[in-house]
C-alpha cells in the first residue's frame, strides 16, 4: 500500500502536465515574435545598408558628370537593373558598383534583400520596384522642382538639376521603399508587380540628398483609409 502511494506521488498529475506543456508552449510562442522581429530588424538593416550605396553611387556619378543628379529616369527604382534602359536609375549608377554587365532584368546583389524573393515568387516571378524617387521638392519660393528630371512613362522627359543647387539636402529625401499602400505608388509603372504592404511594417526607408537613411512612420505617407 505504501509503495503504491509512492510510485503516485512520484508521477505527474494531469494539471501539472497540462501547466508544463503551456509554458513550453509560451516560451515557443515568445521564442517566435523575438526571432521575427530579430529577422525583420535584420532585413531593414539590409535594405538600409542598400540605400546608402545608392547615395554612395549617386555622389560618384555626381562627380564624373559636372555635378548633375543622375536622370532623367522614370519615377521609379526598381531593385534591378537593364542595360537597355537608360531610363532607370540602376541603370544609369550601374557604372560604379564594380558589377559586369549582363543582358536582360539583373538583379543588384546590394539591394536584395529576404523578403524580395518571397515577394517575386508571390507575384508569379516578377520583381517589384521597392524603390520611388522624390520628384516634388519644394523650394524656399514654395515651388515644385524635380531634381532628378524624372521622364513618365507616357510623357516627356525633364532634365536633372544640380546637386550643388538642391536647397534642402538634408531633408529633401531622395529614395523610398514604394508599395501599393504609399502615397506615390501611382507613380511607380508595373503596379502588378508591387509589394500590397509595406516591407517594412510601421516604417518606411528614406534616403535623403545627404546620404542619410531614416526609417519613417508608414502613416505619414500612406494613402488616406
Amino acid at each position: 500500500m505504501n509503495l503504491k502511494q509512492s510510485n503516485f506521488k512520484d508521477g505527474f498529475t494531469l494539471v501539472e502536465l497540462l501547466v508544463t506543456i503551456a509554458i513550453v508552449g509560451l516560451v515557443a510562442a515568445l521564442s517566435t515574435v523575438a526571432t521575427q522581429k530579430a529577422l525583420a530588424a535584420a532585413q531593414r538593416t539590409k535594405a538600409a545598408s542598400g540605400l546608402r550605396q545608392l547615395g554612395l553611387l549617386t555622389q560618384s556619378y555626381v562627380t564624373d558628370n559636372d555635378g548633375y543628379l543622375p536622370g532623367p529616369i522614370y519615377y521609379g527604382t526598381p531593385v534591378y537593373y537593364n542595360v537597355s534602359d537608360n531610363d532607370l536609375l540602376t541603370t544609369k549608377l550601374l557604372p560604379y558598383t564594380g558589377i559586369t554587365p549582363a543582358r536582360g532584368d539583373q538583379l543588384l546583389p546590394f539591394l536584395e534583400f529576404s523578403g524580395e524573393k518571397k515577394i517575386r515568387t508571390k507575384l508569379r516571378g516578377q520583381r517589384p520596384p521597392v524603390w520611388v524617387s522624390q520628384s516634388r521638392a519644394t523650394n524656399s519660393a514654395g515651388e515644385q522642382v524635380d531634381p532628378l528630371g524624372h521622364r513618365l512613362q507616357s510623357g516627356s522627359k525633364g532634365a536633372p538639376q544640380k546637386f550643388a543647387k538642391l536647397e534642402k539636402p538634408s531633408t529633401t529625401w531622395y529614395l523610398q521603399d514604394v508599395d501599393l499602400q504609399s502615397t506615390n505608388s501611382n507613380d511607380v509603372g508595373q503596379q502588378a508587380a508591387q509589394s500590397p504592404t509595406p516591407w517594412h511594417g510601421n516604417v518606411r526607408l528614406n534616403l535623403y540628398f545627404d546620404g542619410r537613411v531614416e526609417a519613417r512612420p508608414r502613416s505619414e505617407s500612406d494613402r488616406p483609409k
